[in-house]
């Protein structure tokens, strides 16, 4: 756990240190290296860590917020921050456990 939370600090310090210099990762359009990062970093904010790992990091948390305001993360990633994405997919199992127990196969 400690050599991942390494690598990703390692991550995100170079990420600050290009968007310093630069509007995305390998220049002045979105390309393969920030979707990789968009990744990396959604991930982060999901575990509830984002707040933490971007404070420190004024660019990157720039460059995060303009990524969430673009259509392509919306279509991506936005089904799976929804709550009704989650219901759908809780839902049916915690029915199916229901029905489980009540005839007795759980």
């Amino acid at each position: 756990m400690a050599d991942n939370q390494k690598q990703l600090v390692t991550l995100l310090d170079a990420a600050e240190t290009q968007l310093s210099k630069t509007t995305f990762l390998a220049g002045d359009t979105y390309s393969a290296a920030d979707v990789m990062l968009t990744c990396a970093v959604f991930l982060v904010e999901q575990a509830s860590q984002a707040k933490a790992e971007l404070a420190c990091r004024p660019n990157l948390s720039a460059w995060w917020k303009g990524v969430k305001r673009r259509r392509s993360f919306t279509a991506a990633f936005g089904p799976a921050t929804s709550p009704v994405t989650m219901l759908t997919l809780v839902l049916p199992a915690v029915i199916k456990v229901m029905i489980w127990k009540l005839l007795h196969w759980y």
